[in-house]
């Protein structure tokens, strides 16, 4: 697992080659980096948990959250 963040603060190519070398799926949590992160699915990331902006942490509202897989249904 790993979440929309380290797109930004460069880990992300380690998270994923590390998940590549032992065969482990990788599954992203994201929002801000939510459309570039889709981007790697089937690809790379084979689950991506997406909230759009205004994100739960902000408010106690209710939010959005969007699955995607890397399978069609």
């Amino acid at each position: 697992m790993a979440t929309g963040m380290t797109l930004g603060n460069g880990s992300f190519d380690t998270i994923l080659r590390r998940c590549r070398e032992r065969g482990v799926p990788l599954v992203v949590y994201a929002q801000s980096g939510a459309a570039v992160a889709r981007a790697f699915l089937g690809a790379e990331v084979t689950a991506l948990s997406a909230e759009p902006f205004p994100f739960s942490q902000f408010s106690a509202d209710p939010t959005a959250l969007y699955l995607y897989t890397d399978k069609e249904s």
